[in-house]
């Protein structure tokens, strides 16, 4: 496993620009126990390696979010780390799916309302129209009794 780390850890430093001889690597916190080896090696070549722990989730949030502010990222691997991710990164498309649905479902609401509102102004309206005949009627049979 050492000799995996060593050459990952030696791609990172070849990578940092000009003098600047110390970097962050944010990783997963499964990675924790291997942090003194890469110190210890970082040191040897002559940097300084700052370690963030974060879930590998919350790394590739960051990632996609372009909000890194680490000069290098080194996620947990293995099965759960990758499950997780997969299931982070289509969870957005499950809620663009759940937001149109929601979206859909207030517009047919919406609809709905105002034919509701149509129908109900078009029966006052009618009724309307019955009150004033029945009474003009009123009025006209209390005449004719009159006279």
């Amino acid at each position: 496993m050492r000799l995996l780390i060593i050459p990952l850890l030696a791609l990172v430093l070849a990578s940092c620009h000009g003098g600047n001889k110390s970097f962050t690597l944010v990783s997963g916190s499964e990675n924790e126990p291997l942090e003194p080896i890469l110190k210890e090696f970082a040191r040897q070549q002559g940097y300084d390696v700052n370690f963030a722990y974060k879930g590998s989730v919350d790394i590739m949030l960051d990632l996609q979010a372009d909000s890194t502010v680490a000069d290098a990222v080194w996620p947990a691997s293995g099965k759960q780390g990758s499950v997780e991710i997969a299931k982070e990164s289509e969870r957005g498309i499950v809620e663009i799916e759940t937001l149109k649905k929601v979206n859909n479902d207030l517009i047919a609401t919406i609809e709905e309302t105002l034919k509701i509102q149509a129908d109900g102004r078009a029966r006052r309206q009618q009724a309307e129209g019955e009150l004033v005949k029945i009474e003009t009627d009123l009025k006209a049979k209390l005449i004719s009794l009159k006279s």
